[in-house]
């Protein structure tokens, strides 16, 4: 799978490998990918959700996770094109989420912390956009699913 025109993916193996794990995914979850990008993400996720809402501003990105995803054969993903922050309000509940590309991390968390009972995962590139990340998550006190 790889995205020859598409700036920004695919999320490498070893990195998909560490946030399939720490989203600890379940049967019949339903999630959320945030930036979908290539879809790589929502395509391994959907072996065992139920749904995957796989989201992305960019019609570049859209146009080729539609393709990978047909490719895949997968049915249960949800491709979204437009804004994560519109597009989690029309579509419910959802146990964990994924977060691979936002400009926008802190309305996208603010909106996530009202519909996720469980996971959210965030990947960064930029320091920033980490530092953005651990301020808005502190506001709220997130349980480590994988500690006892």
């Amino acid at each position: 799978m790889l995205s020859m025109g598409l700036k920004g993916g695919p999320t490498q193996d070893e990195i998909m490998a560490v946030s399939l794990f720490k989203l600890n995914i379940e049967e019949g979850d339903v999630m959320a990918d945030i930036g979908c990008g290539t879809a790589k993400i929502s395509i391994e996720a959907s072996k065992k959700c139920s749904n995957v809402y796989a989201i992305d501003r960019k019609a570049e990105a859209v146009d080729y996770a539609k393709s990978e995803i047909e490719k895949a054969g997968r049915e249960n993903i949800i491709l979204i094109h437009g804004e994560a922050s519109t597009a989690l309000e029309n579509i419910g509940a959802l146990d964990c989420a994924f977060v691979g590309g936002s400009g926008n991390i802190e309305i996208i968390l603010e909106k996530l912390k009202s519909v996720v009972s469980g996971r959210i995962v965030v990947n960064a590139v930029l320091l920033d956009t980490v530092s953005r990340t651990v301020n808005k998550m502190k506001e709220r006190p997130c349980r480590n699913p994988l500690r006892k």
